[in-house]
């Protein structure tokens, strides 16, 4: 795994953690140690005075990460952590005792979710107080994390104690490296020497669990509690994995126990009790629903912090359709759980090593279950749920993007609109009402909004950090007046957006569109830039270009809303005004690194629509027959791209799903990337043909059967004829996994009647089984060279 760690202060550094190559890093507090080796070894000792004591590591979304959490639970490949200073004294400085590796940077765009807090009506109470375990074990040499529960071997022959004790310490390392396969077969083998051993069959269980091989899971739990024990961990574990399993009645008895054995002076007791009463409800039998709903009640009044109390109140309130007072406690639940202490939820993941975000399961059951009741009954029912004299955008705009990451697609876009309405001189309302209309496949909304936002910002625009108006050929300042008066060039009725459409300029009569109101060849920026390679990318962080004064908040906010632009005109094949709008906005990203910054995403879309444009586009496009490329940005590569078919001139018309993953399109998904997929898809004619794109994601035979059954029943219902893109293989650090999955894909798509696959896929590599450059443009995408190879895999079902 490979991810990046930042120093934003001055003098800014970025250090490349490859974890194969410093298996001595395993906690946040080992990579802070050894971020700090690498920074003092480059910038000298006394910069800064950083330190293990006075740094904290946040994550992408701005969270601080706890110092004994392990990195894989903290940090996915190609992820961005930070370093920041805390207000704590420096301290000793105690360096890693290990060899300092120094990997090369290298930018991986990812994705980031605001995390702003929500006021309803519900009273707050006294802040949520951190609960530990203490429990006391019984241990000789074996060193396990401290909120581990461990048992001792005492009871095995002696003999075998060393033994045990030595694959035990390796087992535990495994563990708390996510190394779960190997850690399982050291674990069966102290078993086979030691059958009762109690660490190595909590630690299978909670594994299994994890995994959700539920039959794995009872075994090991069940020979764990054959005979009485004092230690009530093993108790809640064994009802949790009931819980999972859908088995109330006996859960409840193995959580009765563990109540029992906890006493009512532990400071968990109360969140177990909470567990045991929904539990209990669960049943669904009639005395124990009611014990469980008395329970929670007494719960939830006398402590409304507690978490597990909440969590069960609004469960019974959602499963007895009261979803107005379901509705009341889940917004409370919202705002306890965005300030909630991390450990305050450490019952649920069964007092082994935290993940994480340990409360990242209460969450989803609040977002999911919030999201599920505004889509059901209005954006009016969660309006009248809230303080009237608290409602602004900022609350509208979190409800918004809570309900819309659930689903709720319709009922976020008319938050969205309300929050823009109420406060339309901010860039990032006006920016989440337009990705939202994008997900429902409404770019001429889109561009309605982004017209009226321009319309009454005309003079707002960058900070002095900008580029100067020299920076552009026609010497325009970068405001939101200047864009405006670009695309008003181009277009003159913004109420008839889609005769504006560069495939239908020839058919146009209205004499605004004359002919010299667009251009046949592109011109090139003043800034053009060539296609950046990923070891260029690395040097740009080496080099530290980055301009001195930096953008604010605001440049941030206008900056994607102005790329944002850029990308709905191109989806929507407005393609005339973009060469100027690149002219204008390319000087703005050159030696930014905004590839780092919360702009990311929507600088990735700008910069490969860029050099599309300036490389691959002549204007206008031709109006021939659509053929459809539906996909993720890399769809966006064929997009307005001719091709030949059976003979015919055809064109790449996109269907556009941000974000999307084959994962996403499994049936029991919510998540609105499926949505947008749908969305976007359906809006092709009956009978059309569609090339699918799909991204680099792991080869599990689950998410291949969902994207086939969720393919095939598009084509039953729309009769597309419809060709499977293979993944393609840019990335340096993917393509093995893209060989696998493609070859997996391949074979399974040939099996299918009504899909084709299209058999190029070598093609794209080199003689050494690498990426053919020839076909790169950005570094992640590829330009439309290729398509060639799509004509001739086309045609041959032709033939």
């Amino acid at each position: 795994m490979k991810f990046y760690v930042h120093f934003e202060s001055q003098p800014e550094h970025t250090l490349i953690v490859v974890t194969d190559k410093v298996p001595h890093v395993l906690t946040v507090s080992d990579l802070k140690l050894y971020f700090i080796q690498n920074y003092r070894s480059v910038h000298g000792e006394s910069t800064n005075e950083l330190t293990g004591n006075n740094t904290d590591i946040k994550d992408q979304k701005g969270r601080k990460v706890v110092d004994t959490t392990l990195i894989g639970k903290c940090a996915k490949n190609g992820d961005d952590l930070f370093i920041v200073k805390n207000s704590n004294p420096p301290g000793e400085f105690i360096p890693l005792v290990a060899p300092i590796v120094t990997p090369q940077p290298v930018p991986v765009p990812t994705t980031t979710t605001p995390q702003p807090v929500a006021t309803t009506t519900t009273p707050s109470s006294s802040s949520t107080k951190k609960t530990t375990t203490t429990t006391k074990q019984t241990t000789t040499k074996i060193q396990l994390k401290a909120n581990h529960p461990v048992y001792s071997i005492d009871g095995c022959e002696s003999k075998f104690k060393n033994v045990i004790e030595s694959l035990l310490q390796r087992g535990n390392e495994l563990y708390d490296k996510q190394s779960y396969k190997q850690a399982v077969e050291v674990y069966n083998n102290i078993l086979q020497i030691y059958p009762k051993e109690l660490n190595s069959l909590f630690k299978l269980t909670h594994i299994y669990l994890q995994a959700k091989k539920y039959d794995l899971a009872i075994k090991n739990i069940e020979l764990a509690t054959t005979n009485p024990l004092k230690d009530w961990n093993i108790y809640l574990l064994y009802g949790k994995t009931l819980i999972e399993q859908k088995k109330f009645v006996e859960a409840s008895q193995q959580l009765k126990k563990t109540l029992d054995l906890m006493g009512k002076s532990h400071k968990q007791y109360a969140a177990v009790n909470a567990i045991f009463g929904r539990t209990l409800y669960d049943t669904k039998i009639p005395n124990n629903m009611q014990q469980g709903c008395d329970l929670l009640n007494d719960i939830v009044h006398a402590d409304e912090s507690n978490i597990e109390g909440l969590i069960g109140f609004a469960h019974i309130l959602y499963d007895r359709n009261q979803f107005d007072n379901a509705l009341m406690v889940l917004m409370q639940l919202l705002t306890r759980l965005g300030s909630a202490p991390t450990l305050a939820a450490t019952v649920y993941s069964l007092n082994v090593h935290q993940p994480f975000d340990e409360l990242s399961p209460h969450r989803e059951f609040t977002k999911e279950r919030i999201a599920h009741i505004v889509k059901e009954y209005g954006v009016t029912f969660l309006m009248n749920q809230l303080n009237k004299s608290a409602v602004n955008a900022p609350v509208l705009g979190y409800f918004a993007s809570i309900i819309k990451e659930y689903g709720a697609i319709d009922e976020s876009v008319e938050l969205s609109q309300k929050a823009f309405d109420m406060d339309k001189t901010s860039a990032n309302h006006a920016l989440t009402l337009v990705h939202g209309l994008e997900v429902c496949n409404r770019y001429e909304d889109a561009i309605q909004v982004c017209i009226k936002y321009l319309q009454l910002s005309r003079p707002r625009g960058l900070s002095q950090a900008g580029p100067p108006p020299s920076s552009n050929k026609n010497n325009l300042p970068l405001t939101c007046g200047s864009i405006l008066t670009i695309i008003s060039k181009y277009i003159k009725d913004f109420n008839h957006l889609s005769k504006y459409q560069s495939f239908k300029i020839h058919e146009q009569n209205d004499n605004t569109l004359s002919s010299s109101s667009f251009t046949s060849t592109i011109p090139t920026p003043a800034n053009s830039f060539k296609t950046t390679t990923t070891s260029e990318k690395e040097e740009m962080i080496i080099s530290s270009s980055s301009s001195s004064t930096k953008y604010t908040k605001d440049d941030e906010d206008f900056l994607a809303f102005w790329y944002t632009i850029v990308k709905v005109l191109y989806v929507h094949g407005i393609l005339e005004p973009l060469p100027e709008l690149i002219d204008l906005l390319e000087p703005t990203r050159v030696g930014r690194n905004l590839h780092l910054t919360t702009v990311r995403n929507e600088h990735a879309y700008f910069c490969c629509i860029s050099q599309l444009m300036l490389s691959y586009k002549s204007l206008p496009v031709p109006n021939n027959r659509p053929i459809y490329i539906a996909g993720d940005s890399h769809a966006m590569s064929l997009s307005w791209t001719p091709i030949t078919v059976n003979g015919e001139p055809r064109l790449f018309h996109p269907l556009l799903t941000t974000g999307l993953k084959m994962w996403h399109l499994r049936p029991t998904s919510k998540f609105f990337p499926k949505m947008n997929f749908y969305r976007s898809t359906c809006k092709a004619p009956k009978g059309s043909e569609i090339i699918f794109m799909f991204g680099e994601i792991d080869c599990r035979e689950g998410i291949i059967l969902s994207v086939e059954k969720s393919l095939k029943d598009l084509i039953a219902k729309y009769d597309y004829k419809a060709y499977i893109h293979p993944v393609v293989p840019v990335l340096n650090e993917t393509r093995f996994l893209v060989k696998t999955f493609n070859r997996i894909l391949k074979e399974k798509i040939e099996q299918s009647k009504e899909l084709h696959w299209l058999d190029f896929f070598d093609s794209l590599l080199d003689v050494d089984g690498g990426f053919n450059t020839k076909y790169a443009l950005d570094g992640t995408h590829m330009n439309p060279s290729y398509i060639p190879l799509i004509e001739n895999s086309i045609n041959k079902y032709y033939q």
